[in-house]
């Protein structure tokens, strides 16, 4: 017998990729990121008064596959409010990690973006934004970060150092899981995954040849 339309072939498979785990500043949030999460904002003065406006906030901890380093991202925006030049000085970065247990570690410094001696310079009445990782201790998983405390500064031409603390506990309001799935399937084919999670504000879906529909259904996927 021959079928009078194409046999179209499904395969699919998924999985959770390990939870980023979301974290909110503990005082003073009065503001939020670019991308929304919710920032804490502080007046940095003087003996002659306030020279700048900065929100601190962070994009939350994450690995991107089981076994591989895990890292927490802080997000720092200052505005230059005074006559003379500011820098992000590099060496006031830190992060203190509490785990679930109560240990306590320090996490490295991975990287700043931008970087370098001129990029970290936020001249007079202008803001700049600064994205800043840090490498956690090995073994150590998303899941088992309770808190954090980051430490950050700013140096005037004179040098004269101005330095901050910021703690951050769990935002359980904006917890991320990725839910990923794969299909195998010819490009004129359909595809109807009912890939949902109720308790994640985003779902990542890869596939492996161009397809015309994805369809979400709520409730369908646990």
């Amino acid at each position: 017998m021959r079928l009078s339309k194409p046999l179209i072939l499904l395969g699919l498979t998924a999985c959770a990729a390990p939870s980023a785990q979301e974290f909110r500043p503990t005082e003073n949030v009065r503001g939020a990121s670019p991308e929304g999460q919710p920032a804490a904002s502080y007046e940095v003065q003087d003996q002659t008064g306030r020279i700048a406006e900065a929100a601190v906030w962070s994009r939350g901890v994450y690995r991107n596959a089981p076994g591989q380093p895990t890292y927490l991202d802080v997000g720092i925006e200052v505005r230059n409010t005074g006559s003379q030049p500011l820098d992000l000085d590099p060496s006031l970065l830190s992060v203190e990690v509490f785990g679930v247990n109560g240990a306590q570690a320090a996490g490295q410094l991975a990287g700043m973006n931008p970087d370098g001696p001129a990029t970290r310079t936020i001249p007079p009445a202008t803001a700049r934004d600064f994205n800043v990782t840090f490498a956690l201790p090995q073994g150590m998983a998303p899941e088992d970060v309770n808190s954090f405390r980051a430490r950050w500064g700013l140096v005037s031409p004179d040098r004269r150092r101005y330095v901050q603390f910021t703690q951050f506990t769990p935002d359980t309001t904006r917890t991320t899981t990725y839910a990923y799935g794969y299909a195998y399937v010819p490009a004129y084919g359909w595809y109807d995954p009912f890939l949902y999670d109720p308790l994640a504000p985003r779902v990542v879906i890869l596939h492996h040849l161009p397809m015309r529909r994805v369809v979400i259904v709520p409730g369908r996927f646990r």
